[in-house]
């Protein structure tokens, strides 16, 4: 059977009527009959990713596509961890585990150098769902950030 091409788009729009047949007939004026089908479509908008006073604001589908590239934005930007940095997911749609993996290293990383990566995520959003059940640290606000301050260079 083949596979459904990547992302994986619903066979059905939201809100689609579906006609079930019973042992006993169609009966459209009957719920037990009719049914509707409500599919929650994923919003498929593309990465994005910009940067401005020590904040680096992600939004739309962070797949495995883009996953390099946030990888190579927060090491640019917090200046291969040695410049704080808070990443604002709160705009982000999809944040799979292994976009997970790249920010558990982006704060393990920023701690090994003594500098700060701060995660903020919004409450009711994707990435805050994400961020709560993986048990990962965050902030619900962009905190004020020295981004003057770096960490020592090591040899």
């Amino acid at each position: 059977m083949p596979r459904a091409p990547h992302p994986h788009r619903p066979s059905r729009p939201a809100g689609a009527t579906t006609r079930i047949t019973t042992p006993w007939g169609e009966t459209p004026d009957s719920e037990a009959v009719v049914a509707t089908t409500r599919v929650e479509t994923m919003l498929e908008r593309p990465f994005s990713c910009s940067y401005a006073d020590g904040v680096l604001t992600l939004g739309g589908s962070v797949d495995e596509y883009a996953v390099a590239a946030l990888r190579a934005a927060v090491r640019e930007h917090s200046e291969e961890y040695r410049r704080p940095l808070a990443v604002e997911l709160s705009d982000v749609d999809f944040l799979p585990s292994v976009a997970v993996g790249v920010l558990a290293t982006g704060l393990r990383n920023a701690e090994e150098n003594g500098t700060e990566l701060a995660l903020v995520a919004a409450p009711g959003t994707i990435a805050h769902r994400v961020l709560v059940i993986t048990g990962m640290p965050f902030l619900e606000t962009v905190p004020a950030l020295d981004t003057s301050r770096r960490a020592p260079e090591t040899a």
